[in-house]
């Protein structure tokens, strides 16, 4: 995890949708005729019935994509930001060309955002052998996710601090 801050440019939001389901349906028909043999009657008739039923489901993740400098960032949900914001965050390279941004401060904006801590923990992918190992690699990860979010807090206030001072 990185810590970085700057101004915010080429602001862009993004909204993923995903949509599952089923439909299920039932439908039966039938034509039926009858005449007479001694008219000039002559009947047709028909109908259909049945029915159509299912669930379908759209799931729409909101993302805010924006660049410091020369670096791309992700932010996962549905904020508002502006080109100009002053922000400072701490980010995780993903190598696919952008940080997806984990905890930040847009001090333009006034706000704060923190992801869950489980989603950091999923990046370290130490995968033990035993119950020992793993009960040691939840310990380890619980202590360096602690330490990370110790540091970023603390640089989150001495940034807002020396904003502060300047003012």
């Amino acid at each position: 995890m990185e810590f970085f801050k700057g101004i915010v440019s080429n602001v862009k939001k993004e909204t993923l949708s995903d949509t599952t389901g089923y439909v299920d349906g039932n439908i039966k028909g039938s034509v039926g005729s009858s005449y007479g043999i001694f008219g000039d009657r002559l009947k047709v008739s028909g109908g259909t019935t049945g029915k159509i039923k299912g669930e379908i489901k759209t799931e729409h993740r909101h993302f805010l994509n924006f660049d410091i400098d020369d670096k791309s960032f992700r932010l996962d949900g549905d904020f508002v930001f502006k080109d100009g914001d002053k922000v400072a965050l701490f980010a995780v390279n993903t190598g696919m060309g952008y940080y997806k941004v984990r905890m930040l401060t847009n001090h333009t904006k006034n706000f704060s955002y923190n992801t869950p801590y489980i989603q950091p923990l999923k990046e370290l992918e130490v995968e033990p052998t035993n119950k020992i190992s793993t009960f040691m690699s939840i310990c380890i990860k619980s202590f360096v996710v602690y330490i990370l979010h110790l540091e970023c807090l603390m640089r989150l206030v001495q940034v807002q601090l020396k904003g502060e001072k300047d003012k």
